[in-house]
């Protein structure tokens, strides 16, 4: 990385309450600018842009949405601005996009080397997207399986976000770990329906 340039962490891990909304707005606006669409197509489009609760990798904890900035804190440019929708930026937010200037395409790049270097993939529609052990990086990698996968039980949930409702989200938050289902929300794989999905542990497939 050049001396003048920083990495700029926009998001990282995001609620599951928090990417259901996201996914709710960007079918809202889908159906808007196609009148008619039905729900398959609704449903293929969306999920290009942004991912069903089941895989998001921002829900695992896994993905990070980040921009550069020079040594001030100016964004560099990057060619449209973080979460530009393939819409609005007529395709611009693609890593791979034809139609921006020489020197977003260079900062594309710089990005790419950097956080590559370091075992990151890009999701190919958002730029500023990355990950690391989520089920798109482990398809991108040839990996057999995700490291990471969303927190998507009301134990877990609760263990992440308060207030506290069980007894193995107790545990998993203030401890000592008491309860097999608090050891497995705390460090997994997941045997037991009590701890929940998975927060640090292996995601079989």
């Amino acid at each position: 990385m050049p001396a003048d340039v920083r990495l700029h962490v926009v998001e990282g891990y995001r609620p599951a309450y928090r990417q259901q909304a996201i996914i709710d707005r960007y079918a809202a606006e889908l159906r808007a600018v196609r009148p008619g669409i039905g729900e398959p197509e609704l449903h293929t489009l969306t999920s290009r842009f942004v991912a069903p609760l089941a895989v998001a990798p921002h829900v695992a904890g896994a993905a990070v949405d980040l921009t550069l900035t020079d040594g001030a804190g100016a964004e560099l440019d990057l060619g449209t601005a973080i979460d530009a929708t393939p819409e609005e930026s007529d395709g611009r937010c693609y890593f791979a996009a034809e139609h921006i200037s020489g020197e977003a395409r260079a900062n594309r790049q710089l990005l790419a080397r950097v956080l590559g270097r370091e075992g990151l993939v890009n999701y190919h529609t958002e730029w500023w997207h990355w990950s690391y052990g989520d089920r798109y990086w482990a398809l991108t990698t040839g990996s057999g399986a995700a490291l990471y996968g969303p927190v998507a039980t009301e134990a877990a949930a609760a263990a992440l976000h308060g207030p506290v409702a069980t007894e193995a989200a107790a545990a998993a938050l203030h401890g000592p770990v008491a309860t097999e289902a608090a050891a497995a929300a705390l460090h997994g794989p997941v045997a037991i329906e009590g701890a929940g999905a998975a927060l640090y542990g292996p995601v079989g497939r």
